[in-house]
């Protein structure tokens, strides 16, 4: 596709833009990040930053041309004077293997008398370059402005996240470079680069134009490629850039004000008014539907929706370290909690519990001879923790989806409750690691049911319970399972409170390597507990209005929809007695007989749930 450039239209429907810039570090790109921050700076209300907080540190990076430009030092913004207002300008980026300078206890004075930038990796580097060409002075950088040996400071640090990226005057987004040791600005070209010159021309402008009265007028007409003109009718940013697939680029993205990303062919910026790029061809973000926001009006039904859109983009997201989930989206967790106003438990919000419990894993497709061990564990049997198992952090591998996002148009009814829950912050960081013992108790149905896997080579996916009374529910496993002898308490005993009676029971359990091939291909059979969180039926048909405003009753549909049953799929704790560990999400569509007498405004739920699934309610403890 071709896009004409022109001083004056020479025809209607002809688009008017901008040449593109040549490689990152061209005057162009330059001039287009200046001109975006000044438009913004005095058009866009929405884009001021609330808050004049700075970070505990910033990279004093001097000023263009002044004397010891070829030295930067770090400084503690409490020296700094608060007046004039101070700005600064946040890196996003990837580490990539071996960061090769970082701010430790033993250098943390040396880096305040000031380092030399041929000592710094190129991405940090480059985003020297660009906030002098900013006109900015002092730079964020994860990697210097934290004292990376000081477990103290970085969980302090880590916590303050959302801050220091909201309160950035624009955040620097390193698009193309998958490490700090590969630099975004130089050995790059943009695509207007290796295109031939454009096509210009003199036009007399006016001539085909509606007005058959105007003077024609003498313009010149240019006309250029428009880069991945497809590509941009359906996203901003590519998400194969390989700073769109780490995990802790994410939160930096979603918090910030304002970000610059440099891709593969253009510079492209967002802010809270405005989506746009070099070729000016990005559609507007309210246009895609595909964004994200962290907008204090939302109420909480829509912010429960809005994180459900995060944790699925997030978990299919990269860490470098397991124990870095909570951490790395914990900036954006405290911009939702000003909002939902709920206690945090592992990712997920207890006020909007037991219904954020309906979620399902996507482990990666991993053929059942393969082995399977966790990034950071040397065994199988000594995983490092991440989060109970309730709780979707806890998925090790894969992507992770909120079954209630897809729900929406569907009305929730719980058939559970929230008895107790508990969870200890490791570290100083209140929404980042959680301690080994954290549980939740919910009340409710607790069905035995059998679980039979079928293995195919290569997929691990959906497999069938079948329920008690010959009902069947469709099981999202969590990861690959294994069988084990388990340690429970005596069900009469337990039944009686005395709990103190032990026997064996087949039960069934994560596993953190798959079964090897000819054991796996006979499949599994095996008791497990099906806890019911509720259901989702159709919204209730009422009275409507026709076009004449006339009040129309709305006709009764000939079948009652059924229900749809969200259940924790448990297995007994192999190391805590009396407790259950979530093996995987089950689903029942239309399957249980009798289901859909639970929206008969005449029968008592309750009872109706009783008499389905069998047995009372009772508490379970999920760890």
């Amino acid at each position: 596709m071709i896009l004409l450039l022109g001083h004056l239209p020479a025809w209607p429907g002809i688009t008017q833009s901008g040449e593109l810039s040549c490689s990152p570090s061209s005057t162009r790109a330059f001039e287009f990040i200046r001109a975006r921050l000044e438009d913004c700076d005095n058009n866009h209300q929405s884009c001021k930053a609330s808050s004049s907080e700075l970070p505990t540190r910033m990279i004093d990076v001097g000023i263009g041309g002044s004397a010891g430009a070829d030295y930067v030092r770090l400084v503690e913004s409490s020296s700094l004077p608060r007046s004039p207002r101070v700005t600064y300008v946040a890196l996003s980026y990837c580490w990539g293997l071996g960061q090769s300078v970082t701010t430790v206890s033993t250098n943390y004075e040396a880096m305040k008398q000031g380092i030399h930038i041929s000592e710094l990796p190129p991405t940090i580097r480059d985003a020297i370059t660009v906030t002098r060409n900013m006109g900015e002075r002092y730079l964020w950088i994860d990697a210097l402005c934290i004292i990376q040996d000081s477990s103290t400071d970085w969980e302090l640090e880590s916590a303050r996240m959302a801050s220091v990226y909201q309160n950035a005057y624009i955040t620097v987004a390193a698009g193309t470079a998958a490490a700090a040791s590969e630099g975004f600005l130089e050995l790059r070209q943009h695509l207007a680069a290796r295109s031939t010159n454009a096509y210009q021309a003199e036009w007399e402008a006016g001539i085909n134009s509606d007005d058959r009265s105007s003077q024609p007028q003498k313009t010149i007409l240019a006309a250029r490629v428009i880069p991945y003109s497809t590509f941009h009718s359906m996203f901003m940013v590519a998400d194969g850039l390989p700073l769109n697939t780490r995990g802790w680029t994410m939160q930096e993205k979603i918090l910030s004000r304002r970000v610059i990303t440099y891709t593969t062919h253009e510079l492209q910026w967002t802010c809270q008014s405005l989506s746009t790029c070099e070729c000016g061809y990005l559609l507007d973000s309210s246009e895609r539907g595909d964004t994200i926001t962290v907008n204090p009006t939302l109420n909480r039904r829509e912010a429960s929706y809005e994180w459900a859109k995060i944790v699925k983009k997030y978990s299919s997201r990269s860490l470098t370290y397991l124990q870095d989930k909570l951490p790395a989206i914990s900036g954006v967790a405290h911009s939702f909690q000003s909002i939902l106003q709920s206690p945090y438990l592992g990712g997920h919000w207890v006020n909007n519990l037991p219904e954020e419990l309906a979620w399902k894993a996507y482990p990666p497709h991993v053929h059942s001879s393969d082995t399977v061990l966790d990034d950071d564990s040397d065994t199988a049997s000594q995983p490092q923790y991440i989060a109970p198992t309730f709780c979707w952090p806890s998925i090790r591998k894969g992507s992770v989806e909120c079954v209630y996002l897809q729900q929406q148009s569907r009305t929730w009814r719980p058939c559970s409750t929230v008895q107790g829950f508990h969870s200890e912050v490791l570290g100083e960081n209140p929404l980042g690691r959680i301690n080994n013992g954290a549980w939740i108790s919910l009340r409710g149905h607790l069905v035995k049911a059998q679980l039979t896997i079928k293995r195919f080579p290569g997929f691990y996916t959906v497999e069938q319970v079948v329920l008690p009374n010959g009902g069947k529910a469709h099981m999202f496993a969590d990861t690959f399972l294994e069988e084990f002898d388990a340690t429970v308490l005596s069900e009469s005993e337990s039944k009686n409170g005395e709990m103190t009676t032990t026997t064996t029971d087949r039960s069934i359990r994560r596993s953190h390597i798959s079964l090897p091939g000819p054991k796996s291909e006979k499949g599994l059979d095996c008791p497990v507990y099906l806890f019911l969180l509720g259901y989702w039926t159709e919204q209730a048909k009422g009275s409507s209005n026709n076009a004449d405003g006339a009040e129309v009753q709305e006709p009764e549909p000939e079948r009652k929809p059924e229900p749809n049953f969200a259940f924790l799929v448990l297995g007994h704790s192999p190391n805590q007695l009396g407790k259950y560990e979530r093996i995987g999400f089950g689903m029942s569509f239309a399957q249980i007989e009798g289901a859909s007498k639970l929206e008969d405004g005449e029968l008592d739920r309750g009872e109706t749930l009783k008499g389905l699934f069998g047995g009372d309610r009772r508490i379970v403890t999920i760890v």
